[in-house]
């Protein structure tokens, strides 16, 4: 989060619908669903909410007035941002196409856990971050042309909420006992980026690991310790007739129970709704994922988010969960910034995005023929 302030996530905030903000990749059309209506401010044609917010909107991209620039393959240090929305398989598009078709020295410094531009490297050429669109305000004017990913919101929030827990649930695991382990990775060795140290993960992932362990301690207090344990079927195989059980508190796996066992056989989880972690529907009614999460390929388009250089930002966005007016002009505003950007592929439609990139970045066929090969 930028300048350090209190997470905004944790106090209560409007719950506004997302703006399904779909991109798709199809004969060079983009399709883009209306905006949600919100009964918040509709009522207010003139002064309070909407005219305070209408008065902002109208200001805020003068205010902040960076623009993508068009690719420009004739210039060597041309720079090429590619805005990562997160769950959009961006990690994929950048690490297997975008970096692979780019030489080692025209790679900028690694941004995923905040940004670093080294002035002191002015041949880097491909620059990646979770940032929002506010950091092209820190790179030269009119230097950068930007790429990105959309996904079908509804994916990328349920996608979210499945990344975010598994992450949380190895992150508790190790960093409650020995947080030095992550500083090195638990083996020793520099450094490195952790996951729940990139936006927003770094909210996600403790807020998660946090409720995890409040509900195992409450589970814990509630029932006795078993000698014996239980047991749960892991690793099925849904090709294979192939089974294994664990047994944590005796430390055994078996491929079969005995008649004894099978009485200490856990029934399997939801993984959505059980009572080791916050259900999918009591989280996509929490503050947090209205922060991080509802809106949010919008708001990383607009340079809105929490994570923006933009110090008004948090302003804009109650302006668009308060005011419906607000949020269909951002929308319309979020639509009128990607058509200028250089490409914009689909998660679902990973392969042709892939091959639609490799035209608009000028990138050789070859990158685009290796990403398709099977393995």
């Amino acid at each position: 989060r930028r300048w350090g302030q209190p997470p905004e996530s944790l106090l209560p905030q409007p719950t506004v619908a997302p703006l399904l903000l779909l991109v798709l990749i199809a004969c060079g059309s983009m399709h883009v669903c209306p905006a949600a209506s919100s009964a918040a401010g509709a009522g207010e044609p003139h002064g309070g909410t909407h005219g305070r917010c209408a008065a902002l909107s109208d200001t805020y991209f003068g205010r902040h007035h960076a623009q993508p620039a068009p690719v420009n393959a004739s210039d060597p240090h041309h720079l090429t941002y590619f805005l990562h929305i997160p769950r959009t398989a961006g990690r994929t598009f950048h690490d297997c196409f975008l970096k692979a078709g780019t030489p080692t020295p025209r790679l900028c410094p690694n941004s995923w856990g905040h940004l670093a531009i080294n002035a002191f490297q002015p041949g880097c050429t491909l620059l990646a971050s979770h940032d929002d669109f506010s950091v092209l305000g820190m790179l030269p004017p009119e230097s950068a042309s930007v790429l990105t990913h959309l996904r079908d919101p509804v994916g990328r929030f349920l996608s979210s909420y499945e990344f975010a827990v598994e992450v949380a649930a190895r992150w508790a695991q190790h960093n409650w006992r020995n947080p030095k382990d992550k500083q090195s990775g638990g083996l020793g060795g520099p450094p490195r980026v952790m996951t729940e140290d990139v936006w927003p993960w770094s909210f996600l992932v403790p807020f998660f690991a946090a409720d995890m362990r409040e509900r195992i301690s409450r589970i814990k207090e509630q029932s006795p310790p078993d000698p014996e344990g239980s047991w749960v079927l892991v690793q099925p195989d849904p090709l294979k007739d192939d089974k294994v059980y664990f047994n944590m508190v005796v430390n055994t796996a078996r491929r079969r129970l005995r008649p004894e066992d099978e009485e200490r056989l856990l029934p399997p989880l939801d993984p959505y709704d059980n009572p080791l972690v916050m259900s999918l529907s009591e989280f996509a009614a929490h503050p947090i994922a209205a922060e991080l999460l509802h809106n949010g390929q919008t708001y990383q388009v607009l340079g809105i988010t929490n994570y923006s250089h933009w110090r008004d930002a948090a302003e804009m966005r109650e302006c668009v969960a308060a005011d419906a007016p607000t949020q269909q002009h951002m929308l319309e505003a979020a639509v009128s910034r990607l058509s200028k950007f250089a490409h914009i592929g689909s998660t679902d439609r990973l392969s042709e995005s892939v091959a639609a990139a490799g035209v608009n970045a000028r990138k050789p066929a070859a990158c685009t023929h290796t990403f398709m090969m099977p393995n």
